[in-house]
């Protein structure tokens, strides 16, 4: 009678008690990247009876970035970060990584005048496909759902693998993405910069020269020149010299028009780094000609080059939650393309 009574009890306290909502489970992960372990987090959904979910594979954009998206201390987007959670929540695993560009492995980095090989885009691309290898081999995943996602710079990398990796990627997912070569973009910025800060005309076309003569070095496989200004130096050291080659070379438009898995191009209209004017028309074009699989392009009105809420072009759009819309964007696609694997049938397009 006493046990009886007992488990009475609880069965009443269970059906009052606040339900607890599922939570994902956060793993710290290591994985061979092309020649250096690398770090990073694989996000599982809430497990529904042990069966395999579909996932996605995060890459981060330029510079040293890491796995959420940030350059700590300045610059902090959770960008990634964010994402992954979305992603959780409606059931999609992701593993995003720190790159190789980050501190955490700095003991790892070869001597000064070694760096250009260490992080020319060849090896970038090599690393997610070394994640995107691990995260295959999961138990918890199902390795025939399995997109990439990349922003800005590090949508040219997923490019490159689904390239590369056809049978591998289910979909593309382009956050930010150039749709021309970086360098061409770099050139735009740095002439935006000289505009904005009041540089008279001769002078910012002397700096341009300049920035010209860095970029047809690296191409040349020849040094940078001597007498770059400090604000360039930043940009072209002994750690870019293969990096700027690949920033000209490497055309994203030719790359997306290979894709053979849906993709989905979001670029946001108050970017002032990817031009939603021409970046995403050079991939949307390029897709659509080739007829290769279903495509979607979303623009957001208020969204900065990390999709965060901007009223004006001198905000850096950095801080905050990502847009709603932005995360709506990315769910969806992803629901549609690898969760239901509605993407025959669908309409091309959405310009």
């Amino acid at each position: 009678m006493k046990h009886a009574l007992l488990a009475m009890v609880t069965g009443i306290l269970a059906v009052f008690a606040p339900a607890v909502a599922a939570q994902p489970a956060s793993h710290e992960i290591r994985f061979q990247g092309d020649g250096l372990e690398l770090r990073g987090t694989l996000l599982l959904p809430e497990m529904a009876g042990g069966d395999r979910v579909p996932a996605v594979l995060l890459l981060a954009g330029s510079g040293p970035t890491d796995r959420d998206g940030n350059q700590p201390p300045i610059l902090n987007t959770n960008l990634l970060r964010q994402v992954a959670e979305r992603l959780a929540a409606d059931g999609i695993a992701s593993l995003r990584y720190d790159k190789r560009a980050c501190r955490v492995y700095a003991s790892s980095f070869p001597p000064l005048d070694e760096m250009g090989p260490f992080f020319a885009m060849d090896r970038f691309v090599a690393d997610a496909r070394g994640a995107l290898a691990w995260l295959r081999e999961r138990p918890e995943i199902d390795a025939s759902r399995v997109g990439v996602l990349g922003h800005s710079e590090g949508g040219v990398v997923a490019l490159r693998v689904a390239t590369e990796e056809p049978d591998s990627v289910a979909a593309a997912f382009l956050l930010a993405t150039p749709g021309r070569p970086i360098a061409v973009l770099m050139r735009e910025q740095f002439a935006a910069q000289l505009e904005a800060s009041g540089v008279p005309d001769d002078s910012a076309g002397r700096a341009l020269a300049k920035l010209d003569a860095a970029i047809a070095a690296a191409v040349a496989g020849e040094p940078f020149p001597e007498n770059l200004p400090p604000a360039m130096r930043g940009l072209f050291n002994a750690s870019t010299t293969v990096l700027t080659r690949d920033y000209a070379e490497i055309d994203p438009a030719a790359l997306a028009a290979e894709v053979r898995c849906p993709v989905l191009i979001l670029q946001g209209e108050r970017d002032v780094q990817v031009l939603a004017e021409k970046d995403v028309d050079a991939l949307a074009t390029a897709v659509e000609a080739a007829g290769h699989g279903s495509f979607r392009v979303a623009l957001l009105g208020d969204a900065s080059h990390n999709f965060k809420r901007v009223e004006s072009d001198r905000d850096p759009g950095v801080a905050g939650p990502v847009l709603p819309d932005a995360l709506g964007e990315i769910a969806e696609a992803a629901q549609d393309w690898l969760v239901r694997g509605s993407a025959d049938g669908e309409e091309a397009g959405g310009r």
